[in-house]
């Protein structure tokens, strides 16, 4: 009996490891869709690809931190944004709110206060 219990184990264990293969496929298609929504939703003369930061972009990190105001957000286990959105014009946040929308995708706004 003992030496069918690993075999339950890696059977588990595979079936989370594609689970989680799935749902990174899902959420990098969900953040494609996303980001052409975005970019097909923007006002030609504010191009809004400038403006899109993905955990791909080599800023994202800094843009990411730079908006943390609660220490406790910046642990590592702390889920991150699929996408940040530093909107330059206003045509950028009503793309950002049309594809939100039709992509059911949940919003967190962040705002400096002031102009």
């Amino acid at each position: 009996m003992a030496t069918s219990r690993p075999n339950v184990v890696v059977v588990v264990v595979s079936l989370l490891s594609a689970l989680l293969l799935v749902s990174t496929m899902a959420a990098s298609a969900m953040e494609e869709t996303f980001v052409q929504c975005l970019l097909d939703n923007s006002h030609p003369s504010h191009p809004i690809s400038e403006a899109i930061f993905t955990p791909q972009n080599p800023s994202y990190s800094s843009v990411l931190q730079s908006s943390i105001r609660n220490l406790r957000f910046n642990e590592t286990f702390t889920p991150k944004p699929f996408l940040i959105l530093a909107a330059l014009h206003q045509s950028h946040v009503q793309a950002a709110i049309v594809c939100a929308k039709r992509d059911n995708i949940q919003m967190k706004i962040r705002s400096g206060g002031h102009d």
